[in-house]
């Protein structure tokens, strides 16, 4: 069975026959794409994001005993630990991200007692579409529903945050979160990382769409860098504020950059000088989203790219071959990077009948790389959705 053609009823079943119990409650969120602003959230920026339609689903039902069972359908893979006997383990691998929402769970009161789990979903890993943000808020949601323990949504949202951040010592950003729950149907989510209000803006773009590719490039860890990233934007900060507290890059415009050019490094100052007109790029994505301007959003996707190439040092030289290509191709609105530093692929924006000259592009790509990308259309699509027995 392919697991792209699971449903509901199929991890319904499979949680049957690997627990013994149909499942009480089954949850499923969505990947994320960020489509621009993604490196703004540590400086109270702000980013357009949308939900893919790869889900992760997690179905979960109560237990007789204390003891916690974890069943992944993926891999065909089994843990199990207690409720005492909740922490980290290496080898418990994916299972600790279950692990860890039900950590945070109980630290804001829900009632931890036995339960089966099973999960499944066809969101890709390792290329920054947000599978763990998924997974973890699907789990998160569950057990809530299971419990009938009462959250609100930001609690909730933060439990499967912090999961992340604190037991897994990820360096996540939060809005992926907040998109993954709130986003709906053919709309992006515009969200503000400082206040986190957020809007839906509808996307019509006169027959263009979105694809994403996932380009292979091997992945190494990140989060080293990550953490020093956020260092510099706090360093940057300092020096243009003179220490006044409560400023954030989003606070300062490229001239301010300039005019403090000397009192941070000249590494620092393209770092930051991405960050802050990536904000503006921000705005001016909602703007063309919100008049159906395909032409306008991919040379904003364009010029992120080469902001992400040239001053955030972020991209790698077969993305930018393709994102170039892409770009010289009739049809072929803009592409860019998406995902993270060490995690990512491509969004293109193209019309329809520009599919097979992207698919000739990849097939070019295939040849002079030895990689063989995989490709597939983004859909925008809905948020979490609970499904009781």
């Amino acid at each position: 069975m392919s697991i792209t053609d699971l449903t509901m009823t199929d991890i319904a079943r499979e949680h049957m026959r690997e627990h013994g119990a149909p499942p009480e409650v089954v949850v499923s969120a969505p990947g994320v794409v960020t489509i621009m602003g993604a490196d703004t959230e540590f400086s109270d920026g702000i980013a357009v994001g949308m939900a893919t339609a790869q889900r992760m689903q997690v179905a979960v039902s109560r237990r007789t005993d204390n003891s916690l069972r974890f069943y992944s359908v993926l891999r065909n893979e089994r843990k199990k630990t207690t409720i005492a006997g909740l922490r980290f383990r290496r080898e418990d691998r994916w299972a600790n991200h279950l692990k860890g929402v039900m950590i945070e769970l109980a630290r804001v009161g829900c009632p931890l007692k036995g339960t089966s789990v099973t999960i499944e979903g066809n969101v890709p890993q390792g290329i920054g579409l947000g599978c763990s943000t998924a997974l973890g808020l699907a789990i998160a949601l569950a057990v809530q529903e299971l419990r009938s323990f009462e959250l609100s949504v930001s609690q909730l949202i933060r439990c499967a945050h912090n999961a992340e951040v604190e037991f897994l010592g990820k360096p996540a950003g939060l809005l992926a979160f907040f998109v993954s729950y709130y986003a709906k149907p053919d709309t992006v989510v515009y969200i503000d990382a400082r206040t986190l209000d957020y809007s839906h803006i509808p996307v019509r773009l006169n027959g263009a769409r979105f694809h994403v590719t996932d380009v292979q490039i091997p992945v190494f860890p990140e989060d080293v860098e990550v953490v020093d990233r956020v260092q510099e934007m706090t360093d940057c900060v300092k020096a243009l504020g003179n220490g006044k507290a409560g400023c954030a890059l989003r606070d300062f415009s490229t001239d301010d950059l300039n005019e403090a050019m000397g009192t941070y490094s000249e590494v620092i100052r393209r770092h930051c000088m991405h960050i802050v007109a990536e904000i503006e790029r921000v705005r001016e994505t909602a703007a063309a989203l919100r008049r159906r301007d395909p032409v306008q959003l991919g040379r904003l996707l364009l010029r992120s790219h080469s902001s992400l190439r040239d001053l955030y040092e972020a991209s790698y030289p077969e993305l930018d071959w393709l994102v170039k290509r892409s770009g010289e191709t009739e049809g072929i609105y803009g592409a860019k990077m998406v995902g993270s530093t060490h995690s990512c692929c491509s969004l293109v924006l193209l019309d329809e009948a520009a599919h097979s000259a992207y698919t000739q592009r990849l097939e070019e790509y295939e040849r002079i790389f030895g990689l063989t990308p995989d490709t597939f259309r983004c859909i925008p699509s809905a948020g979490v959705r609970v499904h009781r027995a």
